[in-house]
């Protein structure tokens, strides 16, 4: 028997079972396909929408201009997350959207935002090979049931995370600013005051300082010479 005989009669034996098993086949089919239909029903759709916020580094080279701003990349947005995810904020932008309609049935407000805690995604972005202090920027996604709803709400948590860190920046800015200039304004006091001593210094010792000594040795050649000259002179008259 040739592999083409072979190959005949496993077809045919082949369609033939498919023959017997034919109501098998299409019940099986059925039942997987209102299987798949219920779990779709029951399940309710997701939409995930994401936003990337860069992270800009300082222009400028350090060495020319030292920021005033020092704090850790992955500290400030630690600082940030907590302070945007608070339940507060949360709790305001859950009514603002009306999200969560059925779990409002039987959930109370605390139990609504850690759901909604649990939606939300924070992803920090760095380049391939590189530490983890050299972050470019962070992703923030949300699970919504809409795809209209998912976008409003990660357009909501990415403006609070960028406001929030122009807040933080700017207030470590006026604290830094003004811990300097605090600090400027005592050593021009101290300055002021070891000026002061100084003047004082020379006032009282006037004469007798180590940089007069040149001075003086010059003023004591010139009276060694007059009283040389008045010596000369007297003894002349003496003769």
């Amino acid at each position: 028997m040739t592999d083409q005989e072979q190959n005949s009669l496993s077809l045919e034996h082949y369609w033939a079972i498919a023959r017997r098993r034919y109501w098998w086949i299409v019940l099986s089919l059925l039942i997987g396909w209102g299987a798949v239909t219920a779990v779709t029903w029951l399940i309710p759709a997701k939409y995930r929408s994401e936003a990337t916020v860069l992270i800009e580094q300082q222009q400028v080279p350090s060495q020319y201009v030292v920021p005033n701003v020092t704090i850790d990349v992955q500290q400030r947005l630690d600082t940030i997350t907590q302070q945007v995810l608070s339940r507060t904020r949360l709790k305001d932008i859950e009514e603002k959207y009306h999200l969560y309609p059925k779990e409002r049935t039987y959930l109370d407000r605390d139990s609504l935002v850690d759901l909604m805690r649990k939606d939300i995604g924070i992803e920090l972005v760095a380049p391939p090979g590189r530490r983890r202090d050299e972050l470019t920027g962070f992703k923030i996604s949300f699970l919504g049931p809409t795809p209209t709803l998912a976008q409003q709400v990660t357009q909501e948590l990415t403006s609070l995370f960028i406001e929030q860190n122009l807040r933080t920046r700017e207030q470590a800015s006026v604290e830094t600013t003004a811990f300097l200039q605090v600090q400027l304004d005592q050593a021009s006091k101290d300055l002021a005051e070891q000026e002061q001593r100084l003047r004082d210094f020379k006032s009282k010792y006037l004469g007798a300082l180590p940089e007069q000594l040149q001075s003086n040795l010059q003023i004591l050649s010139g009276l060694q010479a007059r009283l040389q000259a008045e010596s000369d002179a007297l003894s002349r008259a003496e003769q």
